[in-house]
Formats: structure tokens, C-alpha cells, sequence
């Protein structure tokens, strides 16, 4: 089942969307301070050392910028600096994905399926994907934000991602994907970074 959206800034100092048929279930967060998107970056820059794609679960907090302090807290290794009590963890975990030229494409589109897995049914799952890519020193966004969301599911599987590509240079590519779920009127947040990808895919 397909929810509308609308924009809300979020994580990589850029703005993200989030359903408004979730609106009345959690507040809608102030934009994020220089320090917060500072630490994005941080967060991204530590991933990119040696960080493992693998599944991240979901914790609670109590608005979206919570969320995401909370998590770089706890996703950014040693270069965090942990202010928080162990978390509350959500019954489902984030799956990034991979980055990869799409067949159906011809390959000549980058695509990720980011994918949520509940050990039960949520009110509702959530996924803000973005694909990025280096262009010298520094990682753009390859187009915009990317939503799909379900209601009362165990699971959600994020299809619609799909950034064409205007060449055939090679690229090194980044997939990153906000999750969020409600869960017995509780909303809980993850993040997730593919592994880096070289593809002859220019944005």
C-alpha cells in the first residue's frame, strides 16, 4: 500500500520526505544543525574507512533529529562520542542493499532495493533512499530522495529506485537509506550504507 509525501530536511544535509499519513503519529523535527550535518559527514567519512554494509536495527527516538544524533552515536565507530543510554531496539532490522547496473536498463541505470525485515507486523515501515555518487572530492546526490512505505507489514522491499545514467564513465557510487517504523505507537529509526560500488554510470 503506497503512502503520499511530503519534504522534511533530514540526514546529508539535504532534504528527505516522509509520509503525511504518518503525521499525526510522530512531531515533525526541526531542521538539522550545522553540527548535526558535520556529523553526518563524519559518519559517512568513518564508513568509508572500513565500515561493513550489513543490517541495522531500528531504535527509538522520540523526533527525527533524536534520531539521528542517536545514530550517529552509535553507527560512527570510535569518532562518536556516546551520550546516550543503550537504546531501545524495534523488532525489525535495515538491509542497504547493493548499488548495481539494472539489466532491464539496459544497464544504464544505478539502482538499490534497500529491504526491512520485522519479526512481526508494524503499523508502518518507511524508507528515504538516496544514491550518491564522487565527483572529485565530494559525494553528490544523484537525484532526488527516493520514498516507498507499506502499512501493517513484516516486510518492505524498495523497488523504485532508479537513477538513469548519462554516460558510461566509471563512478564510484554510495547507497544510503533512512528507515523508519511505528510500532505499538512508538516510532523507531535506522540507518544504512551500501558498500561502494565502481560502475561505468555517469550522473
Amino acid at each position: 500500500m503506497r503512502i503520499a509525501a511530503t519534504s522534511l530536511p533530514l540526514v546529508f544535509g539535504v532534504s528527505l520526505v516522509t509520509p503525511t499519513a504518518l503525521a499525526a503519529e510522530k512531531p515533525v523535527p526541526a531542521a538539522q544543525s550545522a553540527t548535526d550535518r558535520s556529523s553526518d559527514a563524519e559518519c559517512l567519512d568513518q564508513f568509508l574507512k572500513g565500515g561493513e554494509a550489513k543490517a541495522t536495527p531500528f531504535i527509538q527516538a522520540s523526533s527525527q533529529e533524536e534520531a539521528i544524533k542517536k545514530l550517529n552515536d552509535y553507527q560512527c565507530g570510535k569518532g562518536a562520542s556516546v551520550r546516550f543510554a543503550t537504546p531501545n531496539y524495534g523488532p525489525c532490522t535495515l538491509n542497504p542493499g547493493a548499488v548495481y547496473l539494472r539489466k532491464e536498463y539496459d544497464y544504464k541505470a544505478a539502482v538499490n532495493k534497500p529491504i526491512t525485515t520485522c519479526t512481526t507486523p508494524v503499523t508502518s515501515i518507511t524508507h528515504a533512499e538516496e544514491i550518491h555518487y564522487k565527483w572529485y572530492a565530494w559525494w553528490k546526490k544523484a537525484g532526488g530522495t527516493t520514498m516507498s512505505g507499506g502499512r501493517n507489514i513484516a516486510k518492505l522491499e524498495q523497488k523504485n529506485v532508479v537513477k538513469t545514467c548519462k554516460g558510461a564513465t566509471n563512478t564510484t557510487f554510495i547507497g544510503s537509506t533512512l528507515g523508519t517504523i511505528v510500532w505499538k505507537n512508538k516510532t523507531y529509526y535506522a540507518r544504512s550504507y551500501t558498500k561502494v560500488a565502481q560502475l561505468k554510470c555517469t550522473m
